[in-house]
């Protein structure tokens, strides 16, 4: 018996702190997001229905995970935001390794004009 409290309590503690960890890493604060503003200067499909977004002055790409299953059509994105300058809100996705990639996740992506997309409650 002591020997299964001893195996157990010490795996309980990872499993508790890796939670902690999981849940207050949230990609999805806003305060915890990054931001950038410049020119589009591309979008175009990738996958399963991302939409990718290039910005002038940006190595990273910068994408919405299913959004042309979102109420978005490729040549509306193009139309509407293609040239024009925008504020993107993207998740922080360093590690103590270093940056895990070079494309980004949108959590808001807006114009000067609009809110384009959102993630966050009260858009």
């Amino acid at each position: 018996m002591k020997k299964t409290l001893f195996v157990s309590g010490p795996l309980l503690l990872v499993l508790v702190v890796v939670a902690i960890f999981i849940f207050n890493g949230s990609a999805n604060l806003k305060s915890k997001c990054k931001h950038i503003s410049g020119v589009v200067t591309s979008i175009y499909q990738v996958g399963t229905k991302d939409a990718v977004f290039k910005i002038a002055g940006h190595s990273s790409v910068f994408y919405i995970n299913r959004g042309l299953e979102k109420n978005f059509s490729l040549n509306a994105l193009i139309e509407k935001l293609e040239g024009k300058q925008v504020t993107i809100l993207y998740a922080d996705s360093r590690t103590p390794l270093g940056d895990i990639s070079d494309c980004r996740s949108i959590s808001e992506l807006s114009t000067d004009q609009e809110m384009v997309y959102s993630e966050f409650e009260g858009k």
